[in-house]
């Protein structure tokens, strides 16, 4: 029996704009954002696992879809499905931007459905989506402050409860300068059922062929725990 939540037809998530400009000229490199590194969120379950979907260049595979189901207690993914624009084959149907998106979300689609059932995820319920670092959460001041000195690093700090490191990820000194690292805190997704947040983050850095490559990744929260 499917389940109560997925009680109607999953429709595409809408669009986060989570971006910043690049320093640079954005005429000459485009800014942070472009039409293929895109972050759509789907929900949360109750028992704090996030689902969301996002779209980028997979340069060779061409523009690529992943869904991904994680647990934003332990922060690991349980659950992918991803489908390319190279496996729907050569079709003039699919030579705008909006169509293949469209037909790649078809193909994921169906498993992706399964996939909330199974964790409970609510497609439905409004996300709370807050932009930058600093937020008020049930009047509780919070800090989600990210470092990049020799490795990438986030922390969540509150006042009067003490701080936490939530996230850390080494990276050579030689790597950001020879790559152009760039990292920053976009926002955080509140879930409506705990007091536990995504945080959502942008790392860019110099790919393939002097292309900047764009992505984000979530890192979870307890507002009430782990503080020292």
């Amino acid at each position: 029996m499917v389940n109560a939540v997925l009680g109607q037809t999953l429709q595409f998530p809408k669009e986060i704009v989570y971006y910043e400009l690049e320093e640079e000229d954005p005429e000459e490199n485009g800014g942070h954002y472009t039409e293929t590194s895109t972050f759509h969120p789907i929900g949360w379950s109750p028992d704090g696992k996030f689902a969301y979907v996002k779209i980028f260049d997979g340069y060779s595979d061409g523009l690529c879809i992943s869904v991904a189901v994680q647990d934003m207690v332990t922060d690991k993914t349980v659950w992918s499905e991803s489908y390319t624009s190279m496996q729907l084959g050569e079709n003039e149907d699919y030579a705008k931007h909006s169509e293949n998106v469209k037909a790649l979300w078809n193909k994921v689609k169906p498993k992706t459905e399964k996939a909330l059932a199974k964790y409970k995820i609510n497609a439905k319920k409004e996300l709370d989506y807050r932009k930058k670092t600093w937020h008020r959460i049930n009047g509780q001041p919070y800090k989600f402050a990210l470092t990049t000195k020799g490795k990438i690093q986030i922390d969540c700090r509150a006042k009067d409860m003490g701080s936490k490191t939530l996230y850390e990820q080494d990276i050579s000194p030689e790597d950001f300068e020879m790559q152009e690292y760039n990292a920053y805190v976009a926002g955080i997704i509140l879930s409506p059922y705990e007091d536990r947040v995504a945080i959502l983050y942008q790392t860019s850095s110099k790919g393939f062929e002097f292309i900047t490559d764009q992505s984000f990744a979530l890192v979870g929260c307890n507002l009430n725990k782990g503080f020292k």
